[in-house]
């Protein structure tokens, strides 16, 4: 049988909640854009040779992965329990179709963006041309921007 909560802990799970989800987007989404918003055009500007280039975004990628990873930790966590907070997920409160069918709709787009953050890099580098792997990296970085910025905007609408 599950404890429940009262009504001032759900209200202070739900802030957390809410802070945690809105860190963990702001941490993953801003390392999405600081890749070809900041990063490949400073050292396409800078006079570093092509070799180094390669080894200053090995660097960089492997800190990023461990940085957005522990991100889409927090964001899954904290999703889901705010999916159970406003009663989508498990035996919560009910909730109607069109907000149901919206939640479904930001999880699918989290699944598709874990699925991205998980296997883009190792595809990625088995591609053996380097400007079309550079390029792929690109469009990579653009798609998963387009899909939060669609994920953001269902989750504005379910807060409603």
């Amino acid at each position: 049988m599950e404890a429940a909560l009262s009504p001032l802990a759900r209200l202070w799970l739900y802030r957390a909640a809410v802070l945690v989800h809105l860190g963990a987007v702001v941490v993953w989404f801003g390392a999405v854009a600081y890749y070809p918003l900041i990063l490949r055009p400073a050292l396409r500007a800078s006079a570093v040779e092509r070799k180094a280039k390669y080894v200053i975004l090995g660097a960089v990628k492997a800190r990023l992965k461990i940085v957005v990873g522990g991100a889409v930790i927090a964001l899954a966590a904290s999703g889901l329990t705010l999916g159970w907070l406003r009663g989508f997920v498990g035996a919560g409160q009910a909730t109607g179709v069109f907000h149901h069918r919206l939640f479904l709709v930001k999880l699918a787009l989290g699944a598709a963006l874990i699925v991205v953050f998980l296997t883009a890099l190792p595809l990625l580098q088995q591609v053996q041309v380097p400007t079309r792997r550079a390029r792929l990296f690109l469009a990579t970085h653009l798609v998963v921007l387009a899909l939060g910025l669609i994920a953001a905007g269902v989750g504005i609408l379910l807060s409603r």
